[in-house]
């Protein structure tokens, strides 16, 4: 029996409270964000005996579903990766499972998803590093293959950058020549690109009657974040949520997983 649970309280009540628990972790107060995922950390390692399954259904639903808290849910992992390893090794092989599965599946969703969690469990030192750059650096590859269309080349390059943002600070300290590939290769790609107003106009929101100032395009965004974030090497904004960085030292203690 948990350690939370009262003798009359009925499981499905529990699983229920459980469940709540995880999905609104960090919507209030973000201020104090580090200090509710340790508080839930600290409630969910009583729990995960009896209801490991859920705790981690949960996660994972929330992984897919709320994109903006990856960084809450991979922390949450570390954290609870402490306490029980085999969780940590567990969700580890069962994200690459579904990452996999979401990019022979070609659901845009799923794989950021599942791309934001990697990083974010490498992050927190439930992934190795090669995780992330692997991972990166096939993304990037996309866009050095014969036939394929400027579309799909700029959405995979976005999709690098998208994950980029979240794991630059710990690359730059962890792999730093490794991280200095990777943004040579999207500053690359930037200079070399060409607008999809001029190739591909039908995608932007007015075809080719779209002027230059009226959309900024995806990727010039992201470019521009990336561009920003990585100029002074600090991959920091305050944009981005980080709450793994506020548990160096302790995630540090647990053994990564490859």
């Amino acid at each position: 029996m948990s350690k939370r649970q009262r003798p009359d309280e009925p499981s499905q009540d529990i699983e229920q409270r459980l469940t709540n628990l995880i999905v609104k972790i960090g919507d209030k107060n973000v201020a104090n964000l580090t200090t509710h995922i340790e508080g839930l950390a600290n409630a969910l390692k009583g729990d995960l005996p009896n209801h490991r399954e859920l705790i981690m259904d949960t996660i994972f639903d929330c992984a897919h579903w709320l994109q903006p808290k990856s960084a809450v849910y991979g922390t949450l992992v570390g954290l609870l990766n402490q306490a029980e390893p085999d969780f940590g090794a567990a969700v580890a092989t069962r994200v690459h499972k579904e990452l996999q599965q979401a990019l022979d599946d070609h659901a845009p969703l799923a794989i950021r998803g599942g791309s934001r969690f990697v990083v974010e469990l490498m992050n927190a030192r439930v992934l190795e590093t090669t995780s992330a750059l692997e991972l990166l650096e096939m993304f990037i590859g996309v866009s050095q293959e014969e036939g394929v269309l400027p579309a799909r080349r700029d959405w995979f390059m976005c999709l690098a950058m998208d994950t980029l943002v979240l794991c630059g600070k710990e690359l730059s300290e962890r792999k730093p020549k490794d991280l200095g590939a990777v943004v040579a290769s999207l500053r690359t790609y930037a200079n070399e690109r060409k607008s999809l107003r001029v190739l591909a106009p039908v995608l932007l929101p007015f075809g080719g009657d779209t002027a230059e100032d009226e959309v900024l395009e995806h990727f010039d965004a992201l470019w521009g974040l990336v561009a920003t974030i990585s100029a002074d090497n600090s991959w920091s904004s305050p944009l981005l949520l980080a709450p793994a960085r506020a548990f160096t030292a302790q995630l540090s203690e647990a053994s990564s997983l490859v």
